[in-house]
C-alpha cells in the first residue's frame, strides 16, 4: 500500500509503494508514472540515476526548500534526487 504521500512543488503527488520498492508520481491529469524499477538487483549508490535504481522499502518522502525529493529506504539510507535525475 502507498506510504509517504506528498505533493511536490510541481503540483504532482508523489508516494512510495514500500513493499514493491517503487516511487510513483500522479500528475495533474491523473496519469500514474513509476520513477524507478521494482525490487531486484543491488541498492543504488551516490551518482546513480533514480530510474535505474532498485530501492528497498522507500518511505518518508519529503521535498527540500530547493524542490528536490528526499526519501529514506529500508537500508537506513537517505537519498536526495538531484535535478539531473541522479541520487546523492
Amino acid at each position: 500500500s502507498p506510504v509517504g504521500a506528498v505533493y511536490g512543488p510541481d503540483g504532482n503527488l508523489y508516494f512510495a509503494e514500500q513493499t514493491r520498492g517503487i516511487i510513483r508520481m500522479i500528475d495533474a491529469s491523473g496519469r500514474l508514472r513509476s520513477l524507478n524499477r521494482p525490487l531486484g538487483g543491488i541498492p543504488p549508490v551516490t551518482g546513480d540515476r533514480l530510474e535505474a535504481a532498485y530501492l528497498i522499502s522507500p518511505h518518508a518522502l519529503k521535498f527540500d526548500r530547493e524542490g528536490r525529493l528526499l526519501f529514506a529506504t529500508g537500508r537506513s539510507r537517505i537519498y536526495r534526487l538531484e535535478r539531473d535525475g541522479r541520487l546523492s
